[in-house]
């Protein structure tokens, strides 16, 4: 499976005229160890949902250790291929959050 990954965000974009955003507890929002289940799963949604959850951290983290933004865009998209062919073996050992940035990382 060959998902096209986009770009990084690193600003701030208002939503489209007439949406209406609700606040949501944290609570309710799944934790990122069912997403990560359920896109193994073949729930292709989850894996949005992970990806715009960590999208700007993991780039921010990367920025900072690499400080070339190409450098940091390029080890980017190589960190969501890894989690992309790693997804059928994850096991929730450790939060999904800590095996991202090892990847990252390394």
């Amino acid at each position: 499976m060959n998902l096209a990954l986009p770009a990084p965000v690193t600003g701030y974009a208002p939503p489209p005229a007439g949406l209406t955003l609700y606040a949501v507890e944290a609570s309710a929002l799944p934790t990122d160890e069912a997403l990560m289940l359920a896109w193994a799963g073949g729930d292709l949604r989850a894996f949005e949902s992970l990806y715009a959850r960590h999208r700007k951290r993991l780039f921010g983290f990367l920025l900072r250790q690499l400080r070339d933004n190409a450098l940091a865009e390029e080890i980017f998209q190589d960190v969501w291929q890894r989690v992309i062919s790693a997804r059928a073996g994850w096991q929730p050992e450790a939060a999904f959050s800590t095996w991202l940035f090892r990847i990252a990382h390394n």
